[in-house]
């Protein structure tokens, strides 16, 4: 009966006992790992393990699992599957993140018109840029913009992870850009409390705070209504958007630090202006996140 450790350094040991002897095997195993097989979301993974017996035989085991993940890995300039990285590199003004199936843009100031690029894995192009912050009370029908997007310089926090701070003009507010291998993220983080809906006339419990995003270039999304918060209004009706290659899911509005404690849900939808400008309207109601905003 032979007992094989694993890879690695260990000493030799013999255990006896009444039914006979186990003899290890001599300390020379070794342990190779590589890549098989690569493809945008799968590689196979294959790992051999060889050794010497104790009668000198060279003895190997190979074993393989697959990996699946989406956005795995890319096709990189020499025409094969690489593996991607989630990360931004800062060149002189913008970061980028290229080595994904999607290739983000972000220029150095967030205040100007296509300051977000997105190429899709097909070559489709998403150019967009925060246009502000608004309140619209569903009651009335009345809307007003609070707070429009000003010059602000995006830091580099993480690898993947780019901040504009103090991003708008009348409320303390970033915006944050996450880049994955799956996906692309913006986040607004609110640093204080927004002004009160009843300063601009506007009914505190009937008001929606909304972010508008425009996109000077997009496909035309496929638009499929989800369940919104309940109240069968236009702007409280979420809407996923289909753009083919990339798709807008749900979002949400959570405490930083307390991610997975979220607090409500974030509607939204795309929106046509009468000049033809493109929009992507995300809201909230303001009385669903009132106990985290008195927080700040």
């Amino acid at each position: 009966m032979k007992r094989i450790f694993p890879p690695g350094t260990f000493n030799c040991l013999f255990f006896s006992c009444a039914i006979g002897l186990f003899l290890l095997p001599p300390c020379r195993a070794q342990s190779e790992h590589y890549i098989r097989e690569r493809g945008p979301h799968h590689q196979v993974v294959e790992s051999v393990v060889s050794w010497v017996d104790e009668l000198g035989n060279t003895l190997t085991e190979t074993n393989s699992y697959v990996q699946l993940e989406t956005g795995l890995n890319y096709w990189n300039e020499s025409g094969q599957w690489e593996e991607s990285r989630a990360e931004f590199e800062l060149i002189p003004g913008a970061a980028i993140a290229w080595k994904g199936q999607h290739k983000v843009s972000l220029a150095a100031n967030l205040n100007m018109a296509g300051a977000v690029q997105m190429r899709l894995p097909d070559g489709g192009l998403m150019s967009s840029h925060v246009y502000g912050l608004a309140y619209f009370d569903m009651k009335s029908g009345q809307s007003v913009l609070v707070a429009e997007v000003k010059d602000s310089q995006g830091l580099l926090v993480s690898p993947n992870e780019l901040v504009y701070p103090d991003a708008f003009n009348g409320v303390g507010a970033d915006v944050r850009y996450t880049y994955t291998r799956a996906g692309f993220e913006q986040d607004i983080i609110l640093r204080e409390t927004p002004p009160d809906p009843a300063a601009y006339g506007l009914n505190p419990e009937t008001t929606r705070l909304e972010v508008w995003t425009e996109f000077e270039q997009a496909p035309e999304p496929v638009r499929r209504q989800r369940r919104g918060e309940g109240r069968a209004v236009e702007h409280s009706v979420d809407e996923e958007l289909d753009f083919g290659l990339a798709k807008i899911g749900s979002g949400r509005t959570f405490r930083l630090g307390r991610e997975n404690e979220s607090l409500t849900l974030v509607v939204k939808h795309w929106m046509v202006d009468p000049g033809g400008r493109r929009f992507l309207v995300e809201s909230v109601d303001l009385s669903a996140v009132a106990g985290g905003l008195d927080e700040l």
